[in-house]
């Protein structure tokens, strides 16, 4: 596919604290205001233009954003 027009992807990253203390793949990570507790890291991409939702990954808590 040859194209001239640009689609712009927006790539985020946010950290989830997990409430309880038995969630599958959970680890201790770096999350605001909650250093040591046990969560995930979620990336997700979006398109820039509609907002749709193109990938959405759930990380242990201990994934970096360089990962």
């Amino acid at each position: 596919m040859h194209s001239a027009e640009y689609e712009i992807v927006d790539f985020d990253m946010s950290g989830l604290v997990a409430g309880g203390r038995t969630y599958e793949l959970a680890e201790k990570g770096c999350f605001p205001r909650k250093r040591g507790e046990k969560g995930y890291q979620l990336s997700a991409a979006f398109v820039g233009d509609t907002g749709e939702t193109v990938s959405v990954f759930f990380d242990p808590g201990n994934t970096s954003c360089i990962s």
